[in-house]
């Protein structure tokens, strides 16, 4: 059999690879629209409150390739913090017994293959299809400090990210879309399209600046000598009183562990990180 293809001359190009500079944010190579187009604002919210206060995180769509884009989002905007714990952003239906683990978890799953009734009571659900979020019985998710978050809503509302993420100036992003195949067309659809490069550094910029001015005075509260307790918990508690709902849960985290550790003995891979999240807190105060 004789092959039919033939070579194709095209000019030399020219491809530059390069990480992020020390001092800018980490890589993210990959599309923040999913999140924001299945999700409305205050439910991005919500659901960058459970990963932070590290819930048991069930997403749910009818396409599989919405999971993994929303999930690996909501946790970059999450930096300084990082997600700790189990990270399933397409659960096998053969695992779902997964759902029963007893530490914290990040998971999604097929809509197709979802039953409420086999899920345990304290996880947290978020329906992309219906940009809906069912928390457990009887409990409430505490907010994001209300000072950081009204900024944060206000810079998010007037930027460029989300009149443009959606096609349509000033259209809703979440589709509310009823139909499990329309869901289908439009995951397949948008998977494929990145925002520009100025518009995913601005929205991943809008939501640090909520972790720079909420942890502003930490190094205040380091106490470098005292390995037992390296971080004066209550002393930060009474600057920040309006914040106590979110922070004493925070608090406990084991990303907000990490976070003091790696302050305090700063490791040769993290000291670049480190060091940018400082300078952007002095560079906010600086403008203040």
């Amino acid at each position: 059999f004789r092959s039919l293809a033939r070579p194709v001359s095209r000019p030399p190009q020219e491809l530059v690879l390069q990480r992020p500079a020390v001092n800018d944010l980490p890589l993210s190579d990959f599309s923040f629209r999913p999140l924001f187009q299945y999700l409305s604002l205050s439910n991005v919210l919500a659901l960058i409150t459970c990963i932070l206060l590290e819930k048991k995180v069930v997403l749910l769509a009818s396409s599989y390739e919405a999971l993994t884009p929303v999930a690996e989002a909501a946790c970059a905007l999450c930096f300084p913090f990082y997600w700790q714990h189990v990270y399933i952003p397409v659960l096998p239906t053969k695992l779902s017994d997964m759902l029963y683990a007893p530490v914290p978890f990040l998971m999604g799953m097929s809509t197709e293959h979802f039953d409420r009734r086999d899920v345990p009571d304290e996880v947290v659900i978020f329906d992309l299809e219906r940009d809906d979020v069912l928390l457990p019985p009887s409990e409430s998710l505490p907010s994001l400090p209300e000072r950081e978050r009204s900024k944060l809503v206000k810079a998010v509302k007037t930027g460029d990210f989300y009149r443009h993420v959606g096609g349509v100036a000033g259209a809703p992003l979440s589709p509310r879309i009823a139909s499990r195949e329309e869901m289908k067309a439009f995951a397949q659809h948008h998977m494929l399209k990145y925002e520009t490069i100025e518009e995913r550094t601005e929205i991943r910029q809008t939501f640090f600046r909520l972790f720079t001015s909420l942890f502003r005075n930490y190094r205040s509260y380091l106490r470098v000598g005292n390995p037992e307790d390296l971080f004066d918990f209550q002393g930060m508690l009474r600057e920040r009183s309006d914040a106590r709902k979110f922070l004493v849960p925070f608090f406990e985290t084991q990303c907000f562990h990490r976070f003091v550790r790696e302050r305090v003995h700063p490791h040769a891979q993290i000291v670049a990180e480190v060091n940018f999240f400082d300078a952007s807190i002095r560079a906010k105060l600086n403008r203040s």
